[in-house]
């Protein structure tokens, strides 16, 4: 499921999320970029619009907002991997860059750009990171990433080196 919404996350979005959305773009995206989203969630992947990902994940911190998960909604993977400071010990420098750009939203062509690399390059850190980190997707990479402090969340965050 795709969900396009404002910049404001609300409950309606938190609902899609617990209803089992893979997808969240902005309302205004061009049109071009929905369709690719579509076909990316259509292959199993999930997409996250840059400058929503903040606010999303701002409100996934927040238990109180989240909805209660519905029966025939598919149960998220668990984020909380028993050692997830050790896995993240175990990446190359490269890859932890790559994951804390995912992290904050930025796309393949972002990060390749960020980092004077080629796409597809990019392409094969983030597959690289999907499986040495045993998540399922981007999204699942993103709160990794923000769960383990490498991206900056607000007041008193630090992201590390």
């Amino acid at each position: 499921m795709l969900v396009l919404t404002t910049f404001d996350v609300d409950e309606l979005v938190l609902g899609a999320v617990s209803a089992g959305a893979r997808g969240f773009l902005l309302k205004d995206s061009d049109p071009g970029e929905v369709v690719g989203a579509i076909r990316a969630i259509h292959r199993g992947e999930a997409v996250v619009a840059s400058q929503a990902a903040p606010a999303l994940l701002a409100a996934l911190r927040r238990p109180d907002v989240l909805p209660e998960p519905t029966d025939d909604a598919p149960t998220p993977d668990p984020v909380d991997d028993p050692a997830p400071d050790a896995a993240i010990a175990s990446l190359t420098p490269r890859e932890v860059e790559v994951l804390r750009l995912v992290g904050r939203g930025r796309t393949n062509a972002e990060i390749a750009t960020d980092l004077f690399i080629a796409q597809t390059t990019v392409k094969t850190h983030v597959g690289n990171l999907l499986l040495e980190l045993d998540t399922r997707d981007r999204v699942a990479l993103v709160v990794l990433a923000h769960a383990v402090a490498l991206v900056a969340t607000g007041p008193g965050t630090v992201a590390l080196p």
